[in-house]
């Protein structure tokens, strides 16, 4: 098994218990809280551009995100 597939399984098996998604729709920032089925909408810091590959902290406490060729 290839580096690159050990750690594509790591990380889907940390993924196994997450409380937190956080997703980007038409470049605009989310996160949805799974146990209490709600979703909202963040505000990412302006100027910077559509949100891409956003991603939670592990403790849900932060959400990190490319935009404008900056995380």
């Amino acid at each position: 098994m290839s580096a690159e597939e050990r750690a594509r399984r790591e990380r889907s098996r940390e993924g196994a218990a997450v409380e937190l998604a956080a997703f980007a729709l038409s470049g605009r920032l989310f996160v949805a809280e799974l146990r209490a089925g709600t979703t909202r909408e963040l505000s990412p810091a302006a100027g910077h551009g559509p949100v891409v590959d956003p991603r939670p902290s592990p403790d849900g406490r932060h959400v990190a995100y490319a935009a404008g060729g900056a995380l």
